[in-house]
């Protein structure tokens, strides 16, 4: 992977890690991630639109090189989201078990994920409700099929009658109802809508 990832790449990456803390500090990935307990990982999409573990990236931008297959990127400072390549190490899922264990992280008793689970957060206490800006929505999310670019585009392009949604769905490779959803507003509502010029009909009913 590390042939795919240029300078623009580099850039954009190292914008969402804040490094303001210093060399030694942790490097915190601001930008989206998994937010449950014990997997709060941050997340980035890397060229070829594969999802992969920020801290991840962050030793191979760091390293110059790919991570062996099988091997994991561990951590020393155990702050998940760290993205310092001084705090990482790479080693196997049997290392990463005993830096754990070691350290006094494994889970048992109240701590153990059967247990906490039974009181997990839900509904209005669930992060997303209680703390909306930290999660990634639209254009924004690391699944996200479609930039803002596309949407925009896209929405333009069928109400001014150029194409129908099964053209557009076929262009992208998803199925119709994904691009009926978008062109009217029911996902990717972080994106304004496109409002044509007076001289052009709304496309409400063709598809």
């Amino acid at each position: 992977m590390i042939e795919k990832l240029d300078d623009a790449f580099r850039a954009r990456f190292w914008a969402k890690v804040d490094r303001s803390g210093g060399d030694d500090s942790c490097w915190r990935w601001t930008a989206s991630g998994q937010v449950r307990p014990g997997r709060d990982y941050g997340l980035v999409k890397t060229p070829g639109r594969k999802t992969d573990g920020a801290h991840r990236v962050a030793y191979i931008l760091s390293a110059g090189e790919d991570i062996p297959p099988g091997m994991f990127v561990c951590h020393h400072c155990d702050n998940p989201r760290c993205c310092n390549p001084r705090h990482l190490f790479v080693g196997t899922h049997q290392d990463n078990v005993d830096d754990k264990v070691s350290k006094g992280r494994q889970s048992r008793g109240e701590r153990h994920s059967a247990i906490r689970l039974q009181v997990a957060a839900r509904g209005a206490s669930h992060g997303s409700k209680t703390h909306p800006e930290r999660w990634a929505k639209g254009c924004d999310c690391t699944s996200s099929a479609f930039s803002r670019d596309q949407v925009i585009a896209i929405r333009r392009e069928y109400s001014h009658g150029q194409t129908t949604m099964q053209r557009i769905a076929e262009r992208f490779g998803v199925t119709k109802g994904t691009i009926h959803r978008m062109v009217r507003g029911l996902t990717y509502a972080d994106v304004p809508m496109y409002n044509p010029p007076s001289d052009y009909q709304t496309a409400i009913g063709r598809g």
